[in-house]
């Protein structure tokens, strides 16, 4: 018999280093690339949010009672556009290319 684990959220704390340039004394820090400034959710849960919404064609509301149903992730409606509108600006145009190939089939 095959079925889904468990769903249990972790919970990961990250340290961003801060440095300062010795010649132009500015201070300057490293950024993850799934890193979107404020989140408190990690690259799966955005992924996921980004998935159901873009490839299954949930809605942002929908997807947010997803995560907290399954997951008991508390997610607003704000934070889940913001995870589209990242995931629109970060993606490389054939990753964009190989995303819409599918949906032209289904039309």
């Amino acid at each position: 018999m095959t079925d889904i684990p468990e769903s249990k959220p972790e919970t990961h704390c990250y340290r961003r280093h801060h440095y300062r340039c010795h010649t132009c004394r500015r201070q300057v820090h490293g950024r993850p690339d799934l890193d979107v400034p404020g989140s408190t959710v990690g690259p799966r849960v955005r992924l996921l949010s980004v998935y159901s919404r873009e490839m299954l064609g949930i809605s942002l509301d929908k997807t947010t009672t997803l995560l907290e149903d399954l997951f008991g992730i508390r997610l607003s409606r704000a934070a889940a556009l913001g995870h589209l509108r990242w995931w629109r600006s970060s993606s490389d145009p054939d990753c964009q290319r190989i995303y819409d190939r599918p949906r032209r089939h289904q039309e």
